[in-house]
């Protein structure tokens, strides 16, 4: 991988790159299993109002308990509400989800109140961020939405985190067929 950047960053050495928005940067905190182990599960096992509770802790939204209870239908290992450094912020993040068998970790968020500006404002201003720290949407983060009146049902959301296992997968098994 990072033979891959410094190809890059040598190849738009010779621009002028000062106005660019974005850079091609290096996580400091690789998206691995030992970041992902670093992570703490904040979710709360008090109950609150309205709250929806699976396997011991209580999640925002019916949807964000319909996704743990298809990772824990697939045996994928996963921490929910967990706080990330990014820069000089710190983010709230749904799900860190660790694929052991490939050090790999990757950021997934339901972003379930799409229909309101400002928690499209906030998310978008999130994802920018992350995105300038080297954290790609469809490679490290991934995010699936809803709103007031539609939140993925539970075949939706089981097609969706198969579908990111599969991609990861791909990915991984892609990769170590160049080593052999």
């Amino acid at each position: 991988m990072q033979l891959k950047l410094d190809k890059l960053n040598s190849l738009f050495g010779r621009y002028d790159i000062s106005n660019m928005r974005y850079r091609i940067v290096n996580l400091k905190n690789k998206l691995d299993a030992k970041f992902f182990d670093s992570l703490v599960d904040s979710s709360c096992s008090i109950p609150q109002n309205h709250d929806y509770q699976y396997n011991g802790r209580i999640f925002r939204s019916r949807a964000e308990m319909l996704y743990a209870t298809m990772l824990d239908e697939l045996d994928i290992e996963y921490k929910y509400d967990v706080s990330v450094s990014i820069g000089k912020k710190i983010y709230a993040v749904d799900f860190a989800i660790v694929f052991r068998e490939f050090n790999r970790c990757i950021l997934f968020e339901f972003f379930g109140r799409c229909d309101e500006h400002e928690y499209n404002h906030s998310n978008a201003g999130k994802i920018e961020n992350m995105y300038n720290a080297g954290i790609y949407l469809g490679r490290d983060l991934f995010i699936m939405s809803g709103d007031e009146v539609f939140a993925p049902g539970p075949n939706v959301i089981r097609y969706q985190l198969a579908s990111i296992v599969a991609q990861i997968t791909e990915y991984h098994v892609s990769r170590m067929k160049e080593y052999y």
